[in-house]
């Protein structure tokens, strides 16, 4: 007799359970983006597009959004938004490259001390020149509601930031 076959294993993306032609796309770690969801924030750009999205309440009956993309990367993705304190423990289980623009005291405080790779978005008035984040300034979008960012920089600079640990530096 012949020994029984081995199954193939069939590539999927882990967080929708769909099949994926690129491995790659999901070998490699989650960018999470913090997305307003106030009614002066929509339409927010990307999220049609993630992979896993996550809605929290935030306060006054506001909800934000936690995208997380893997295959799909979509250009730009926002507005971007503060952290919340689930945001550190959805953090962990997932593993995610996070990105968000500030959080209250006690958060920036838990956030620094997790073991999550942050993202944090240059303070308002800060220049955003240099950072994976650009505001846009057209008159449908007010502050804080125009924060967006550009996923693929942001997995350049986890590359670089874990290329510079890796060699002590």
């Amino acid at each position: 007799t012949s020994p029984p076959a081995t199954p193939t294993p069939v590539p999927y993306n882990p967080l929708t359970g769909k099949t994926v032609d690129d491995l790659n796309l999901v070998r490699r770690r989650i960018v999470a983006v913090k997305i307003d969801n106030a009614p002066e924030a929509r339409p927010p750009l990307g999220l049609g597009q993630t992979d896993m999205v996550y809605e929290e309440l935030a306060e006054g009956g506001l909800t934000r959004f936690v995208a997380m993309f893997l295959q799909n990367e979509p250009d730009p993705v926002g507005p971007v938004r503060s952290a919340r304190l689930t945001d550190i423990y959805l953090g962990m289980e997932w593993d995610w490259l996070f990105a968000y623009a500030g959080a209250g005291k006690t958060t920036t405080k838990l956030l620094g001390d997790a073991i999550i790779p942050l993202f944090k978005a240059p303070e308002l008035g800060e220049k955003l020149e240099g950072t994976p984040y650009f505001r846009d300034n057209s008159p449908k979008r007010q502050v804080p509601h125009n924060l967006f960012v550009h996923l693929a920089q942001i997995r350049e600079a986890a590359a670089t930031s874990w290329s510079t640990v890796d060699e002590g530096v």
